[in-house]
């Protein structure tokens, strides 16, 4: 994690690890295999004892342990008792984490972060610690306002995601933002914003969008009628053109497709989408009542939709008159 520095005045774990780690790390692993060996816990005396260190580098090496939750330690009688933690520490799997992490105090100040945070944000750790969000991120992204009720929000208890447009340097990211409440050891509230860069994907919905707009335009002009049907044959969406001819498009949703058909042909109808749906596509002809007492004859060119997988999802049927034609 980031962050050298808290308002709290403890140091960051990562950072005292690294020095940890580069000073005797056998001296680490003695004394987490002493803890492993003894789970009802030892004091600092016996920790000592069986590692062959003196007290003051014992609790020193402890209390960076503790920092980076990889030691756990509970009062007893007038000494402390130490033991492996039950729980992951954070910093086990924030490390390998590819969405960033950034925990602020109640004046939204940075107090811990994760490193991905500089890479995606372009920042340096001069630029982002102990640094309040606003002054932070509150020129680039387009819609800051939105996260910062998110954040006064996680800091009152609650929680909240906001899609924001991070605009830096003249690039652009979409970076969606989970904000939740988080709780320091004196009891003062704060927040964690995890976010992660979904810039590609907001592009593919935006095209995906138009699209289905320019598809939806194309439908709602042609000279047919489009009927969409579910797996059990019920209309759910019909187009416009259908107006023109005299089937309201309102009274058709939510019914049988074999209901537009007049009584005496809603047999040859259901007879002949069974055979659509075995051979995949088909023609269906049938006659249907039309406002103003007119009848029309319809000819229905039917695809079966099917999902992924190839199961069937329903029909799209397109809907020719066929009136003035010399009937088949």
């Amino acid at each position: 994690m980031g962050n050298r520095a808290t308002k709290r005045g403890g140091t960051d774990p990562g950072s005292s690890r690294a020095d940890f780690r580069a000073g005797r790390p056998d001296t680490v692993a003695r004394i987490l295999d002493a803890l492993k060996g003894n789970p009802a816990g030892l004091n600092i005396v016996e920790i000592a004892e069986r590692t062959g260190l003196n007290r003051m580098s014992a609790a020193k090496y402890l209390d960076v342990l503790m920092a980076q939750e990889w030691v756990a330690a509970e009062v007893s009688g007038r000494s402390k008792v130490y033991t492996l933690p039950k729980r992951l520490p954070v910093t086990a799997f924030l490390k390998h984490a590819t969405k960033c992490y950034c925990i602020t105090d109640n004046d939204l100040r940075v107090v811990q972060y994760h490193d991905n945070l500089l890479s995606v944000s372009g920042l340096t750790p001069a630029e982002i610690d102990g640094i309040p969000l606003p002054d932070i991120f509150g020129e680039r992204i387009d819609n800051f306002g939105d996260c910062l009720d998110a954040c006064k929000k996680s800091i009152a208890g609650g929680s909240d995601t906001v899609v924001a447009d991070d605009r830096f340097r003249g690039i652009l990211k979409v970076m969606e933002i989970h904000h939740l409440p988080v709780r320091f050891p004196d009891g003062s509230p704060g927040l964690i914003a995890v976010s992660q860069e979904i810039t590609d994907r907001r592009l593919a919905e935006i095209e995906m969008n138009r699209k289905a707009e320019r598809f939806q335009r194309i439908i709602e002009h042609l000279l047919h009628v489009v009927v969409e049907t579910g797996t059990d044959g019920t209309v759910t969406y019909v187009n416009p053109r259908a107006a023109e001819w005299g089937l309201l498009p309102k009274s058709l949703i939510g019914r049988p497709f074999a209901a537009i058909a007049v009584p005496d042909d809603r047999e040859r109808v259901l007879t002949g989408l069974e055979h659509v749906q075995r051979a995949r596509q088909g023609t269906v002809r049938f006659r249907a009542h039309a406002t103003g007492g007119r009848v029309l004859r319809l000819e229905a060119d039917c695809r079966v939709t099917s999902d992924p997988s190839g199961a069937c999802k329903g029909m799209v049927c397109l809907l020719r008159d066929v009136t003035g034609q010399k009937s088949r």
